[in-house]
């Protein structure tokens, strides 16, 4: 439309100005009909800049939140693996100190239970109680289902399965990974053995289980500390020294 009217500005332009050379009483011979008036190429249209795009909003901030769980001895859950754990996830932890079911069932009855804790068994009344008062929040399908280990340990565990019947369906809780197989789980407790046999008999610290068989059959037969007797049995420690880890026959 722009360029039609264009065009017909440019005639009009050229009307008149024939016109004005008409005056005069010498006939003047009429000009060659100009071709710019249909052949002229309109100058090009200034090309319209392409709309900025968008600004890309700001990402929201996460809100932080807090997450109390229970725990049997005092730990500094701010260690290298805390920290990035709570950095990731914007997660401040709170452990609760806690031990024994009658420690729990004194929370739960004062409304204190920390955010994530365990029971002994899934017979306990408490549990129940606590579902029926709304104290125990239902965990989604959907959210178990994107976590592929801990949707094996509900599907497998026969505990989670009666319980999940005899609550209609509702899955209340997360069983205890030790309590279902052929699930694997990774083992937290601590294996201490004697540095100074292992240094009597030449023993490097063992990185593999069979360096540790290794080393455990050395304990027993080897006369680790030296004695020229049989008098020493290898016996694995689990979590403390108390146990009477390597102790003599």
């Amino acid at each position: 439309m722009k360029k039609l009217i264009a065009l017909l500005l440019v005639s009009a332009m050229l009307v008149t100005a024939l016109s004005a050379c008409t005056g005069g009483s010498s006939p003047t011979p009429a000009p060659a009909p100009a071709e710019s008036a249909a052949t002229a190429t309109p100058a090009p249209a200034t090309a319209t800049p392409a709309p900025a795009a968008p600004a890309e909003p700001e990402p929201a901030a996460r809100e932080r939140i807090t997450v109390s769980f229970q725990t049997a001895d005092t730990v500094d859950i701010y260690d290298d693996i805390g920290t990035w754990v709570s950095d990731l996830f914007d997660i401040d932890f709170v452990p609760v100190t806690m031990e024994g079911d009658e420690m729990l069932a004194l929370m739960g009855a004062t409304g204190d239970l920390p955010d994530v804790f365990s029971m002994a068994t899934f017979e306990d009344k408490n549990f129940y109680q606590w579902v029926e008062q709304g104290v125990i929040r239902e965990i989604p399908r959907n959210m178990i289902d994107k976590y592929y280990y801990i949707q094996q340990v509900v599907d497998v565990s026969r505990e989670a399965t009666i319980v999940r019947d005899f609550l209609g369906g509702r899955q209340m809780y997360i069983p205890h990974p030790s309590d279902v197989v052929p699930v694997n789980i990774v083992e937290t407790a601590r294996i201490f053995y004697r540095k100074d046999w292992a240094e009597n008999l030449g023993i490097a610290p063992p990185r593999t289980t069979d360096e540790f068989m290794e080393m455990m059959r050395a304990f027993t037969e080897d006369d680790p500390n030296q004695s020229g007797q049989n008098d020493r049995v290898a016996q694995p420690c689990l979590r403390n020294a108390s146990s009477g880890c390597f102790r003599e026959t």
